[in-house]
């Protein structure tokens, strides 16, 4: 591994620059945005996008989605990678109480806003159907994001307060504002254990991408940037929400409220692969396809990027403590 990353250093600098697909409406994408100005020496950019730009787009070097997408990806396309986590998220359900919702059990025969096919989805199958409720007891209703106050015509707390949903169930902040917009006493919130599902947004490059040695050294420098700014996501928690309130005109007491929700651990998912394992089924089962072998998904994370980028990382601080 050393003799690899000392290969991967040696090469020349290339003048081509990383494009990374992302949901740039999210939380869970920020970490890009600072690493791609703060940390990473190279030149890189993000543009609106997932997985699928990979394939779309010729010029897309790294995509983010969470592992649903990953999955439903991956099924049509083996050269997917996964490389680094970029965020894992914890949701819950926001119901309305006035529609007679006390307990998890009460969502039956209710429709729950949710954009089908997403992590979002399949937390809200997993955690109904622990509480004895299987996917044809409620309806989904879906609709759009919203990442700021005041949400307009079709977001999901628009439909919560005018009643056509009776709970939402989705990444932040759209949950949170509709719990805001109804009224914080008007709701109820239902938070699982963490154990019972966290969604996780990845990194993603294709087999070729990887093999080119540029390429691959322009990657490897990435992910060592987005490990330095998962440290410091981690540690100045105040000072990168006021960056991000800045950088998505988010409320900042809607961030400060669902921070903890969020967690930036700097390296792959811990269990990732069962996790694939396990969410293959319903992502299967709802679109409708044949099942991808446990044989295939077990090639599906890549953590040889991770372990180059950690040990660039270590080099660099062995070099700088060397020099006089």
């Amino acid at each position: 591994m050393f003799s690899t990353l000392l290969n991967i250093l040696l090469l020349p600098l290339s003048v081509s620059a990383i494009l990374i697909a992302a949901d740039i409406n999210s939380i869970e994408h920020t970490p890009h945005i600072f690493a791609i100005s703060d940390h990473y020496t190279g030149t890189a950019s993000l543009i609106s996008g997932g997985i699928a730009s990979l394939w779309s787009n010729p010029n897309v070097t790294l995509a983010t989605n969470a592992e649903t997408q990953a999955l439903r990806q991956y099924a049509q396309h083996k050269n997917l990678r996964i490389i680094f986590t970029s965020a894992e998220t914890y949701y819950h359900i926001v119901a309305n109480r006035h529609a007679g919702i006390e307990t998890l059990e009460d969502l039956k025969g209710k429709r729950i806003g949710v954009i089908p096919g997403t992590s979002a989805n399949y937390f809200v199958q997993k955690y109904l159907g622990m509480a004895g409720l299987k996917e044809g007891d409620y309806s989904t209703v879906a609709g759009q994001i919203c990442m700021r106050a005041p949400c307009g015509p079709g977001t999901f707390p628009y439909l919560f307060t005018q009643e056509r949903i009776d709970a939402v169930a989705m990444w932040e902040p759209s949950t949170e504002l509709a719990r805001l917009a109804l009224g914080v006493n008007n709701t109820i919130t239902f938070t699982p254990d963490e154990s019972v599902y966290r969604e996780i947004v990845n990194v993603h490059s294709t087999v070729e991408k990887l093999a080119d040695p540029e390429t691959r050294k322009e990657i490897v420098a990435y992910v060592a940037a987005l490990i330095k700014t998962h440290k410091w996501f981690r540690e100045e928690p105040e000072e990168v929400i006021g960056k991000i309130v800045t950088a998505l005109r988010i409320d900042r007491t809607v961030l400060e409220n669902v921070w903890a929700e969020h967690k930036w651990r700097g390296g792959l998912a811990e269990g990732l692969d069962e996790v694939l394992i396990e969410e293959e089924e319903w992502v299967r089962s709802f679109d409708r396809r044949a099942a991808t072998s446990q044989e295939d998904l077990a090639k599906m994370v890549d953590r040889s990027v991770l372990e180059e980028a950690v040990l660039m990382l270590n080099f660099d601080d062995c070099r700088f403590e060397s020099e006089p």
